[in-house]
This record gives structure tokens, C-alpha cells and sequence, in this order.
């Protein structure tokens, strides 16, 4: 990544060059990006002098750059830096690393949730408010990831206006899959167009479905069948969504599934997956429950690597700061995942796996370290020993009911952390 991000064309690609950073001879492209990842969540200017005397190794208190610098340096750095630099991240790890996959598959999942953002008018305009009847209508964004629940990757993350749907979003992600990949998607994105579409790039698929979503699946509900393999046909509103999207109206071949909870409640799983030898029913609902990882997901991002929390007020700068956590965060589960594969076989009553609340904390400052000091491998070996030595039990079959209504951490510029 070092090298990326010093190199010319990666600079050509986000709108700097060396020129444009001649008066900042401080803060160049290279250490803007990483003063970026370096999970940046206090007062900006604590950060900065924090961040450079990391960088010096000072043990005495500086100044070298002011937080007005920053605003005007970061102005010359389009965020899409950091979408690439995730990219190479991600494909490194697939390339280079033993990952865990079901059934010889990439397990993957997308869900949408929102964030709240900084109520400039500038941000306000782009993205968007709710409840604007209210005093203070809050600014809000709309999130999106594609994440890799066995691995704790997110493969790709969109941050977009308020007004634009999960569909819409999700669409966005299906150039990073491929028909090694199985998707799970929650009852929110069933939709005809959504089964073809999956269907002609032959990429599998498992989403929970609405009981009445169509007649067939009412009738299978009522059947009481396991499963039932159905040609699932449009009706007159599906296919003029086809039509919209350039998607073939033609039926589709699909396999339902019946999951029945342990409070008696019935749910119905609706997938590509054809083959009752080679995915028997039996294994369905412990599939489907591996789609909480990205809830997990989305909280390692928003309370641990406190992902609303963002250093400015612009559009460019809140952009900055959602695809610079992303970037930091996946870095974090690649190291947990090699510490994770080093760890001695445990003669303890539970499996355990390394305590990724804790590996996210300790990142701060030793992402630094690690593409500054000039023998990285030295940290690299010891922040591994460390996440070792943090683990945490795995406790199978445990459930607790969901927290609909959680009071969030919010991040008001003027209450800035000091340290």
C-alpha cells in the first residue's frame, strides 16, 4: 500500500501531484492518507500533533502542522483514494491469504443502514434530510456495504444520498462478485428483477422472503413442505420493472426453504442453491444466521471505529473520512484473520477467536508505525502477539433479543475528545 499511494499515477488518478503539495512539504499526499486512516476521532488538532509525534517518534510535544493546513491539504485529495486503496486491500487478502468459505464459496452480504452526518448546508444539500417537519431535521446518509461475514472484509462500502435506495445500492455492488460468491440479502430485497438479474450473471443467491410475497409462496407456507423447487413467474408490476431495468421477465427457477425458529415462528429462505444432495435443507438456518455478521459489521464500524464521527463539514471531507475507516477497519481484520490462523489449538470448553473490539483500538497509531518505520515486520510481529494474547470465547447457539431502540454516540464538532 505504501508504494501505491506514493506512486504517480495513483496521484494523477485523485487529482494531486507533486506540485500541488510543495507548500505543504509537512503534510504530503502520502502522509495525508495515512494521518486519514490513523482513525482519527478527537479534537483535529490533538490528532495532529498526536499523529506526528507517532510519525518523529517525539517524546516532546510539537506542532508541526495546524489544522487550517489540513482543511487546505485534504481539499486536493479526492476521496476515490481511499476506494482504491480498499480495493488492493481486498485483493490482496483474497490472493494471498487462506480464507475461510461455506462450501467452497465467498459467503457475502449486503444490507443498507444510514448515517448520521454533519449538519452543514453544504452536506445538508447533497445528502439530504429526515423529518424535516421537526425544529432540527437531522442530515442523513445512505450507507451500503458488500461484506464478507466468515472473513469480517468489507469487500466494497457506499456512502450516498439519503433519497437513493438499498436496491439501487446494491446493484452498485455486483461487478465485485463473481459465481464463486454466495449472497445473502435480508427480506427487504427480494424483488423479481433482483432473482433475474442474479440469475443471468450466474451468481448465487439466499434471501429471506415476505410469507406473502406471491401466491406460490403463500401456498408453499401453507403446505407445510421443508422445501419446494418453483419456477417463479412475474406478475404484471414485476414485469414492468423488467422492462425498466432491461432485465428478462422470464420465470425463474428458485428453491424455497422453510425455517422454523425456536419461539415457533416461520420463515421462508428463497435461493439459487438447486441441489437438495449437495445443500441439504438441514443447513439453511444456520446459513442464514452467518448474515448477522454484517450487523457486527456495521457495529465495529460505528462504535468502535465511531464512523459518524467525522473531521469536517464538507461533502469531500465526510467522504474522505466514511471510505479512510472502511480502508482502516478491513486492514484491522486482515491482521485479526493472521492472527486468528497462528493461534495454538485450544484445550479450553470453547473455541475462541480474537477480540476484534480490542485489535480496532490497538490500530490506532500502529497503522503509523506500520508504513513508516523501517523495519515494519518488527511491529507487525508484535501487534500479531498481541491480538494472540486478546481472544474471546465462542459461545454456538446463543441468542439475545434484538435492541431495536439504541441511544447512538453522537459527535457534535464542538465536544471533541481531547485525547
Amino acid at each position: 500500500m505504501k508504494s501505491l499511494i506514493e506512486s504517480r499515477a495513483f496521484a494523477e488518478r485523485h487529482r494531486f501531484s507533486e506540485n500541488q503539495f510543495v507548500r505543504d512539504r509537512k503534510l504530503p499526499a502520502a502522509r495525508l492518507v495515512l494521518f486519514l486512516l490513523n482513525l482519527v476521532q478527537g479534537a483535529l488538532q490533538v490528532e495532529l500533533d498526536r499523529f506526528f509525534e507517532v510519525l518523529h517518534g517525539a517524546s516532546e510535544m510539537s506542532r508541526m502542522v495546524s489544522k487550517a493546513a489540513l482543511t487546505l491539504a485534504r481539499r486536493k485529495l479526492h476521496f476515490g483514494a481511499f476506494v482504491e486503496i480498499n480495493r488492493v486491500v481486498v485483493d490482496s487478502f483474497y490472493a494471498k491469504q487462506h480464507v475461510h468459505r461455506w462450501q467452497g464459496m465467498r459467503l457475502l452480504a449486503i444490507d443498507g443502514s444510514t448515517a448520521l452526518l454533519p449538519g452543514s448546508d453544504e452536506v445538508r444539500e447533497w445528502f439530504g434530510v429526515v423529518d424535516e417537519a421537526q425544529p432540527r431535521p437531522r442530515v442523513i446518509g445512505r450507507v451500503s456495504t458488500l461484506y464478507d461475514v466468515l472473513n469480517r472484509i468489507v469487500v466494497e462500502a457506499h456512502l450516498a444520498p439519503y433519497r437513493i435506495g438499498e436496491h439501487e445500492l446494491a446493484l452498485t455492488h455486483l461487478e465485485r462478485m463473481n459465481a464463486r460468491d454466495l449472497v445473502l440479502f435480508d427480506r427487504g430485497y427480494p424483488a423479481f428483477w433482483l432473482f433475474s438479474l442474479l440469475h443471468t450473471q450466474a451468481i448465487q443467491s439466499c434471501m429471506r422472503i415476505n410469507l406473502n410475497f406471491s401466491p406460490a409462496i403463500e401456498q408453499f407456507v401453507g403446505s407445510g413442505e421443508l422445501e419446494r423447487i418453483i419456477d417463479l413467474r412475474p406478475g404484471s408490476q414485476a414485469r414492468a420493472e423488467c422492462r425498466r431495468r432491461g432485465v428478462s421477465p422470464e420465470p425463474v427457477r428458485v428453491r424455497l426453504v422453510r425455517v422454523e425458529l425456536k419461539t415457533g415462528e416461520v420463515e421462508v429462505l428463497i435461493t439459487s442453491l438447486l441441489d437438495t444432495v449437495a445443500y441439504p435443507h438441514q443447513q439453511f438456518a444456520d446459513l442464514y444466521h452467518q448474515r448477522w455478521g454484517i450487523e457486527e459489521g456495521y457495529k465495529a464500524l460505528k462504535c468502535r471505529a465511531e464512523l459518524e464521527n467525522f473531521t469536517g463539514k464538507s461533502v469531500h471531507s465526510v467522504m474522505q473520512d466514511f471510505h479512510a475507516k472502511i480502508v482502516t477497519t478491513n486492514l484491522t481484520a486482515l491482521l485479526a484473520h493472521q492472527a486468528q490462523s497462528e493461534l495454538p489449538i485450544s484445550e479450553r470448553r470453547h473455541a475462541v477467536r480474537i477480540n476484534f473490539s480490542h485489535a480496532l483500538a490497538r490500530m490506532k497509531d500502529t497503522v503509523v508505525r506500520l508504513f513508516t518505520a523501517l523495519h515494519p515486520h518488527q511491529i507487525l510481529a508484535r501487534f500479531i502477539d498481541l491480538l494472540r494474547r486478546t481472544v474471546e470465547p465462542v459461545r454456538p447457539n446463543r441468542s439475545f433479543p434484538r435492541r431495536k431502540r439504541i441511544t447512538m454516540q453522537r459527535f457534535p464538532a464542538s465536544y471533541k475528545r481531547c485525547g
